[in-house]
């Protein structure tokens, strides 16, 4: 459901369960204000996707250096996702940019004109990023890179 793909996504940004419910029920209260606009809307989802990551952005831009990070959201996050520690571990070593990507194309399983659309950015940025987080996934695996202690 759309619901459960932005609750998804507000809790990979932000890494806390309180927060992250809290920026949903922004983002819906958002899509409610401008119903207009979600009506006319072709891919609602993805609609939401862009407030949700709009308001998310927002709150890490005001909270980053107080945000409290949740330890068992932060070691379960992909749990649902079936990824093991070890590709979680170097996922969250990837910039934001790049997590992101990795996260829409193989998690939610977005195709690349619509995670355009979410992001602002062309499909040729797309394809790079995925292509630089995939390489630097493989690269982290190769040089079995101790991610704790890195």
């Amino acid at each position: 459901s759309h619901a459960s793909a932005v609750h998804r996504y507000s809790l990979f940004l932000l890494r806390d369960s309180w927060v992250a419910d809290d920026v949903v029920q922004e983002t819906f209260l958002r899509a409610w204000r401008n119903w207009d606009a979600f009506s006319r809307v072709n891919n609602h989802e993805a609609w939401l996707i862009t407030v949700c990551r709009n308001v998310a952005l927002d709150v890490m831009r005001r909270r980053r250096p107080t945000l409290p990070i949740d330890d068992k959201v932060e070691a379960q996050r992909f749990a649902d996702w079936r990824i093991d520690d070890a590709v979680t571990s170097r996922l969250n070593r990837l910039s934001l940019e790049h997590r992101e990507v990795v996260f829409f194309v193989d998690v939610l399983g977005y195709d690349y004109a619509t995670l355009s659309e979410v992001l602002d950015v062309p499909v040729g940025t797309i394809r790079s990023r995925l292509s630089r987080a995939r390489d630097q996934l493989r690269e982290n695996e190769v040089r079995g890179v101790d991610m704790e202690s890195a």
